[in-house]
């Protein structure tokens, strides 16, 4: 669902083709309907236990790579209901920003990097999604960058 939307706006800003929107209108809103029913606390909820995905089989809980994923698709979600002329827009926008903290709650500054998920605080690739699409501070950047290119990576 997350990467959908992403998909979607990515694809009408790098084409110019606002119709693909407006043709998903219905995918947009029952993704708004999920996203809604899926949101805990702005985290996005472990849902999924039928093991559809490589990554169902991880007992992870609120994975930092699954949370970038969620501010990205509200961000996206923002816009794409703007595009719709949707009240709701400003809505995401505000979403993504809270989901954005939630990320940055897990900071480890004594390691200079994410944790992984709520229960592990072992160095591991997956909070470099959250420095893909934007949601770490600059100062915190270099930090992440260096420690993955470390020996203890």
């Amino acid at each position: 669902m997350t990467l959908f939307l992403i998909s979607l706006l990515d694809y009408a800003n790098y084409t110019g083709d606002l119709q693909v929107i407006k043709n998903n209108r219905e995918v947009v809103s029952a993704i708004h309907k999920w996203l809604e029913k899926n949101d805990e606390n702005h985290y996005l909820k472990d849902f999924n236990n039928k093991n559809l995905t490589w990554m169902d089989t991880l007992k992870r809980s609120k994975a930092i790579e699954i949370q970038a994923l969620y501010a990205q698709a509200c961000k996206s979600m923002s816009e794409l209901l703007s595009i719709l002329h949707s009240e709701k827009g400003e809505y995401y926008k505000n979403k993504y920003e809270k989901v954005k903290q939630t990320i940055n709650d897990y900071w480890l500054e004594n390691r200079g990097y994410y944790k992984d998920c709520e229960e592990n605080t072992s160095l591991t690739p997956n909070q470099l999604v959250a420095l893909i699409y934007d949601l770490i501070p600059l100062e915190r950047v270099k930090k992440v960058l260096s420690v993955m290119l470390s020996p203890e990576m």
